[in-house]
């Protein structure tokens, strides 16, 4: 694409030759989520963490992080709380990564606003 917009600017095509034919386009766009492979990667992930940390340290945090979150927190002072819930920062990593995959799901059954 980029090569043939070159080449339109440099005279040697012209516009109608550039623009692909139509099928050719793709939309350019926010990624579809498959919600079942979603819905799974969040359960297994909830399970492990929940597993590693014990169900009332991934409640905690859990709901710190998520309440972080909304309230647009800096990273900084997430870290500095997350360490005096999880012996180790990777833990607290996992849940904001589930909190995320959620986030995605989201967004995509609520679909574009």
């Amino acid at each position: 694409m980029m090569r043939q917009m070159e080449q339109v600017l440099e005279g040697e095509l012209s516009v109608a030759e550039a623009v692909p034919e139509e099928g050719q386009c793709v939309a350019m766009g926010p990624p579809v989520i498959n919600s079942t492979m979603a819905e799974t990667r969040i359960q297994r992930m909830t399970e492990s963490v929940s597993r590693r940390l014990g169900l009332t340290v991934f409640q905690r945090v859990y709901n710190y992080l998520k309440g972080a979150r909304e309230r647009r927190e800096d990273e900084g002072s997430i870290r500095q709380a997350l360490i005096s819930l999880v012996e180790k920062p990777s833990d607290g990593f996992e849940v904001d990564q589930l909190l995320y995959y959620e986030e995605q799901l989201q967004g995509a059954r609520e679909g574009p606003r």
